[in-house]
């Protein structure tokens, strides 16, 4: 590394050939070394670029614009590692986007290659995906159009994570049951054409180039079950609602409200007149087939017997017996012959969609059925957590909280989990359990010399009370005497109580 004494050649002469031969060498030695040096060379001119070795380990890449040096890169001999100058200031000086997609790249510094890469949005959002806590769908509301409601259904913008991979939509799509899927607005079957009184579930798909969400509809229960041949380039991630259809194909319209809850516009009659006896059957409901979940019914019942009740449950109960004797009833006894006694309720289905019902004596049975509950990962809360001064939590909130509650944690986290189950704090124990505690942990003989030395009330009360209460003014005094700590307290309650 080297720069020339005289950066040129002699353009007058005489000059012998060893002198030319010098100063060419010298110039092309320069050259090749990057003009390198402790400092800019003096024959430099603006555009000059050189390369200082003042720093120890360190090889500094300088553009000289004839007034200053203008740093470009630094080399670390060492490792090897080059680092732009200014990078961080371009980076913060240039146009935000305010909208990015998954097709969007960053620079990493791939540590296997040793070189840098490029990463699409997409590939990190995988690959965060099993970092981020549970699965879980947020938004995805489903709901019949508002202008052809028989044929089409609006999504609403979703956010969905399943199977450690991650998606969300921009704004609402409408599918339609006329047609098999495309993308964006359309056709939205994954297979064949629309039938009747099918369950059409609602698929969220992760586009694989960008991680965009789109939706398909399928008869399948399962996200295995879903027929991928229209769905080239796409994600399965997990059902975010549910549609069925009538026996004239058309949509049954609904209201899907948040936390899964779906009513139908128009109560469906699902027995009517329906015989029924002491003997257990089977009864199909109008919800979605193959899952297990909780229908919303109304039912009445009417015998000739008297006092007579009805009963409709989870057929996982296996075989019950309507009556207060038995396995009761939710549907109440009849007062006279003949007359009607009523109920309502959430009742398990299998994933057959039926219940049970039996009776305390043979009558007729009336079912509507008002909509369902269909089980998504969007029951998965994570609640805002409060801390105390010790970090410990104390408080847990389902929103944002600003000032005292905005950690946000799992429902499963062991911290949370711990908090949910921690013992609630004893306020009171027995006069019993209070002086045999005090005799356990060697404080009898100094409670009683201190009472001797209160008033008369505080006495009457330490001699004669029932219960001893953890916040009473001598509770608080007392214990305060003895030099004992909040939390001492607490651990002497929580054990006293359970002697």
């Amino acid at each position: 590394m080297s720069q020339a004494t005289t950066f040129s050649v002699p353009t007058t002469g005489p000059a012998s050939p060893s002198l030319m031969a010098a100063r060419m060498d010298d110039s092309l030695r320069a050259l090749l070394s990057g003009n390198s040096g402790a400092s800019r060379p003096a024959y430099a001119v603006a555009g000059t670029v050189w390369v200082s070795t003042a720093t120890a380990g360190q090889l500094k890449l300088y553009l000289y614009d004839g007034a200053d040096d203008i740093l470009l890169m630094t080399v670390d001999t060492a490792t090897n590692a080059v680092t732009l100058s200014g990078l961080g200031a371009a980076i913060n000086a240039a146009t935000a986007k305010s909208a990015p997609v998954g097709a969007d790249k960053l620079g990493i510094w791939d540590s296997a290659a040793g070189d840098t890469k490029s990463l699409t949005l997409t590939a990190l959002s995988t690959f965060l995906a099993p970092l981020l806590g549970p699965d879980f769908v947020q938004g995805g509301i489903v709901l019949p159009n508002g202008s052809t409601p028989l044929t089409h259904l609006d999504i609403a913008a979703f956010t969905v994570k399943a199977l450690s991979k991650f998606t969300s939509s921009a704004g609402t799509l409408t599918k339609n049951i006329n047609g098999t899927w495309v993308a964006g607005n359309g056709g939205g079957l994954d297979t064949g054409t629309k039938a009747a009184n099918a369950t059409y579930f609602v698929y969220a798909l992760r586009k694989q180039s960008d991680a965009s969400g789109e939706v398909v509809l399928s008869t399948s229960a399962t996200v295995g079950g879903v027929n991928l041949s229209l769905l080239t380039g796409y994600d399965v991630l997990a059902p975010i609602g549910v549609a069925l259809t009538d026996g004239s194909s058309n949509i049954r319209e609904f209201i899907m409200n948040s936390r899964d809850e779906y009513t139908y516009t128009a109560p469906v009659k699902d027995a009517v007149s329906l015989a029924v006896s002491s003997t257990s059957a089977l009864l199909a409901l109008t919800v979605p087939n193959g899952v297990k979940l909780e229908a919303k019914v109304r039912m009445q019942y009417t015998a000739s017997a008297t006092t007579a009740s009805a009963l409709v449950h989870d057929p996982a109960q296996g075989t019950l017996v309507a009556g207060i004797g038995n396995d009761g009833a939710n549907i109440g006894a009849i007062q006279v012959a003949s007359n009607y006694s009523v109920g309502s309720g959430r009742i398990w289905t299998n994933t057959s969609k039926q219940v049970r019902h039996v009776a305390g004596a043979s009558g007729s049975l009336w079912v509507w059925t008002d909509g369902f509950f269909f089980p998504l990962q969007e029951d998965f809360i994570m609640p805002y957590v409060m801390r105390n001064a010790d970090g410990e939590i104390c408080g847990l909130f389902e929103q944002l909280q600003e000032g005292f509650a905005v950690d946000l944690l799992a429902d499963d986290d062991a911290a949370v989990v711990e908090y949910l189950n921690k013992p609630l704090p004893v306020a009171s124990v027995s006069a019993r359990q209070f002086r045999v505690m005090l005799r356990r942990v060697g404080l009898l003989d100094q409670v009683k010399a201190w009472v001797a030395m209160q008033d008369g009330e505080t006495q009457d009360a330490f001699e004669y009370s029932g219960t001893f209460v953890k916040e009473s003014p001598m509770m608080v005094a007392g214990f305060a005497a003895m030099g004992v700590t909040p939390q001492q307290i607490d651990e002497f309650f929580g054990a006293a109580s359970q002697l």
